[in-house]
């Protein structure tokens, strides 16, 4: 069996027709690839930028708590600093009642007080003259 010059060119252009779509074949996956290592990249870039973000986000929160928690301790101290002033305040106010007072628990002296001393029992025995007052015996 001998092939023609006709036959012989239908398989020499089969084989072309198909070599060039082995190449057009071959030229679309490189070009897929290369469109999926772009994609790839793209979504680490993005991963990588969501990730920054989320730190930076982390970052404010940190310094958003830390400037609550001052604040809270600056509160603090001012309402136990105004706390201490009242509680100072209101012992004042207490020792001045007391002073002013008329005689309460013996603490304020009335101009009357000179005359309950010198009627008192040790009165009498300030009197008393004795070797306690210079004299010579």
């Amino acid at each position: 069996m001998s092939f023609s010059d006709k036959d012989w060119r239908k398989l020499v252009a089969a084989q072309q027709k198909i070599e060039e779509e082995r190449r057009a074949t071959l030229a679309k996956l490189l070009r897929l690839e290369s469109q999926n290592n772009l994609l790839r990249r793209r979504a680490g870039d993005f991963i990588a930028r969501d990730i920054k973000e989320i730190e930076e986000l982390e970052k404010l929160e940190e310094d958003e708590a830390k400037e609550r928690k001052r604040l809270a301790e600056e509160e603090r101290k001012a309402a136990d600093e105004r706390a201490k002033q009242a509680s100072d305040r209101e012992q004042q106010e207490l020792i001045a009642a007391m002073l002013n007072s008329d005689g309460a628990n013996g603490l304020a002296v009335d101009d009357f007080s000179w005359l309950a001393a010198s009627s008192s029992p040790n009165q009498s025995f300030l009197d008393t003259p004795g070797p306690c007052r210079g004299s010579s015996g």
